[in-house]
């Protein structure tokens, strides 16, 4: 992971959170897209999320830039819906089943506030993913 990185604001962190933003978005499409998920897929969605979100939220303290912005929202998207599923999934990890529900409603209540002023679908997005917030501590 991304651990050994020196530079907090250099290319190859950048590189870093973009790709474990990929990651993230991967992971859970390919969760979903199989018979059932699986929890050790759905934890590692999840770590690749809060990886994207720190990168992002460190370049964003630094620098606001739509890009930073941009990149730091789909973070925080991810990081709700695969910590919805990991709350669904009974929890998993280092993270309980309650744990990966606040989680996932922080970076949904968090990623709503960035959204405020997107176009429609890129709010209706966060809007979904609030919806299956609810549906996976529902079950």
């Amino acid at each position: 992971r991304g651990d050994g990185l020196k530079s907090k604001s250099g290319p190859e962190y950048v590189r870093w959170g973009e790709i474990s933003l990929y990651c993230a978005e991967l992971l859970n499409k390919w969760a979903a897209a199989s018979p059932e998920y699986s929890k050790d897929i759905m934890i590692r969605a999840a770590e690749y999320a809060v990886d994207a979100v720190e990168v992002f939220s460190n370049l964003m303290a630094m620098e606001e830039t739509d890009v930073n912005e941009r990149k730091y929202s789909e973070g925080l998207y991810w990081m709700g819906l695969n910590f919805a599923t990991l709350c669904r999934l009974g929890g998993g990890g280092k993270w309980s089943t309650q744990q990966a529900y606040d989680v996932a409603n922080s970076s949904l209540s968090d990623c709503q506030k960035l959204r405020v002023t997107a176009p429609d679908e890129r709010r209706a997005e966060v809007i979904f993913a609030q919806g299956v917030l609810c549906f996976c501590k529902a079950e």
